[in-house]
């Protein structure tokens, strides 16, 4: 069997002066969603509580980084019964979209260790408390949050899906765990806005986002870079290369 794997310039590099390469294969997971029923005893489980559930327990930091912490533990599937109209509640009130921004984001705070002060854990048990604690503070900024920044998030919906946009094509993974009001949100909600009055003109917009993560690609290999979030806002790409992209695009139809 042939395995390629595509290494960045900076890797190349690496390799050729002699640094070790640790390639790690892992079977393939049972995904938790497709398991959640049996987990939790033959409950009906709405789909969109179990993507909730899948968000928390799916995470690397609940499955590989907290496992010698008390808390932030796996959501135990025999407590649903009580748990799920809390669960109901939130995505009805805050929007699935949102409660996993906030999960993206304490996550991220736990893997800084801003959870630990004064001698204790202050993250949750699990995903039952996480959950409590948002609806509590409804409108209210968590203490994971990093209020440093003051982001103005036109379209918070589609700067979390450009963010895991990018997530997806460059750095491996489903989301990218956009922390509110950090530096990269900053850029994704331009990104959004400049995205937004695009949309309809002539594409929709996932193609939009799509057209403009190639045309970023593209110029990242010419400038020979790895690509970063600012480019997906920057003027140069917008007022020059993006358009470019767009005549190159249009003229297959």
């Amino acid at each position: 069997m042939d395995l390629s794997i595509r290494l960045t310039k900076d890797q190349q590099i690496a390799v050729a002066g002699g640094e070790v390469v640790v390639i790690s294969l892992l079977p393939p997971k049972r995904s938790r969603t497709d398991s959640l029923a049996d987990d939790a005893g033959g409950v009906d489980i709405p789909d969109k509580v179990g993507k909730l559930i899948a968000a928390w327990n799916d995470d690397l930091y609940i499955r590989n980084e907290a496992l010698g912490e008390s808390r932030n533990n796996p959501f135990p599937m025999d407590e649903l019964p009580t748990f799920i109209k809390t669960f109901e509640r939130a995505l009805r009130e805050l929007g699935l979209t949102k409660i996993k921004a906030s999960l993206a984001s304490y996550f991220r705070a736990c893997r800084a260790g801003r959870h630990l002060w004064q001698n204790r854990n202050h993250g949750y048990s699990h995903l039952g408390g996480f959950v409590r604690k948002l609806l509590e503070k409804k409108g209210k900024r968590g203490w994971w949050v990093d209020k440093s920044h003051n982001v103005k998030d036109d379209y918070p919906e589609l700067t979390l899906r450009i963010a895991d946009a990018f997530a997806r094509k460059w750095l491996g993974r489903r989301e990218f765990g956009l922390e509110n009001g950090s530096a990269d949100h900053q850029k994704f909600a331009n990104t959004a806005r400049r995205v937004n009055r695009m949309v309809g003109k002539p594409f929709d917009e996932g193609r939009t986002v799509k057209l403009l993560l190639d045309c970023v690609g593209k110029q990242a290999e010419r400038w020979d870079r790895d690509v970063n979030v600012g480019d997906l806002c920057s003027d140069s790409i917008w007022s020059k290369y993006l358009p470019q992209h767009y005549k190159g695009v249009l003229g297959k139809y």
